[in-house]
């Protein structure tokens, strides 16, 4: 069984994970009785479990579909990490990748599409990102991302294990995407939680390094100082490496939260000795303007989603909505 956030205390939170489970239940559920329904088709990407599966990507990946069969999307999400929902390191993110795109950001989503709305902002969709525990906006396809190395079948609710509700809530999704490869016997007791198998596997990898500008650069034999302020930056590291790269060092930064002065400083120093500071389009968002006149050059890894299979399914699925 994989561990939770609290690693090695796992063990010793798991009654609190037995009253967790039933009690986001019940919330959800209760939230899910008033919820408000849009003059528009809503579909829903989220996950189960804490930290990454490769929602951003995904949402992107629907996004670019819908735009390229004529339509005219709106991104909505909470926007974590910022007093300014809008200023998220995740709505700029999306924003600096899709700058024809809104991105609409509040806790209640339903009301700031509203207003919207109100505000003569034109959308015929809604792609609503990590929005599979926010029952209080309906949703015409409600899309579940299960990492692949971490299915729900081996974990448990928080605080024990990575799961924002048990297991069996997977059967509240329309469908279930495998994010990154998952074993044949993690695929069938999934598949037996959703009461379906999966409708496609996407995977996540580096379609090319690029500098700010957008230049490309090859990491190959590079020493680079990594910033990953994200939920899984093993993978940033594990990537890099793959590709040829060196981690010259790699200080650990928590997902959503501000990086501080001495931080940067910290990063600054580190890259004395560095070919280059190699960061996530998130941090590079978050940063914005803090990395002009760096003392090595800035390099983003730009992500694209392969699928081994399911494409023209989940192509289908969600296009057939808007026919």
């Amino acid at each position: 069984m994989n561990h939770g956030p609290a690693g090695r205390w796992s063990p010793l939170l798991r009654p609190l994970s037995w009253a967790y489970g039933p009690l986001s239940s019940w919330q959800i559920r209760r939230k899910q009785q008033g919820a408000v329904r849009l003059d528009v088709p809503v579909f829903s990407v989220g996950n189960l479990a804490v930290g990454g599966t490769g929602k951003s990507p995904f949402v992107r990946m629907l996004v670019r579909w819908l735009c390229e069969a004529g339509h005219h999307p709106v991104i909505a999400m909470r926007g974590y990490g910022s007093v300014d929902p809008n200023q998220a390191d995740e709505v700029r993110e999306h924003r600096n990748a899709l700058p024809d795109v809104p991105v609409v950001a509040g806790a209640d989503r339903g009301w700031e599409l509203q207003k919207a709305q109100r505000g003569g902002l034109s959308f015929d969709c809604v792609v609503l990102d990590d929005g599979f525990q926010h029952t209080q906006l309906a949703r015409d396809l409600d899309l579940v991302l299960v990492d692949g190395s971490r299915p729900p079948s081996r974990s448990t609710t928080l605080p024990s294990g990575w799961l924002r509700e048990p297991p069996k809530a997977l059967r509240r999704a329309d469908a279930w995407v495998i994010s990154g490869a998952m074993s044949d016997r993690d695929q069938a007791e999934t598949s037996q939680l959703a009461g379906q198998p999966p409708l496609a596997e996407v995977r996540p990898n580096w379609r090319q390094v690029c500098t700010p500008e957008g230049e490309q650069v090859s990491v190959e034999g590079k020493r680079c100082v990594v910033m990953a302020g994200i939920a899984r930056p093993e993978r940033v590291r594990e990537a890099l490496i793959q590709a040829g790269g060196i981690v010259s060092s790699m200080p650990a930064l928590a997902d959503h939260d501000p990086i501080s002065p001495a931080m940067l400083n910290q990063f600054r120093a580190l890259c004395e000795d560095a070919d280059a500071l190699l960061l996530t389009a998130k941090d590079a968002a978050r940063l914005g303007d803090r990395l002009k006149d760096w003392p090595a050059p800035v390099w983003i890894p730009h992500m694209e989603l392969t699928m081994p299979f399911g494409e023209e399914a989940l192509r289908e699925r969600v296009l057939s909505l808007l026919r």
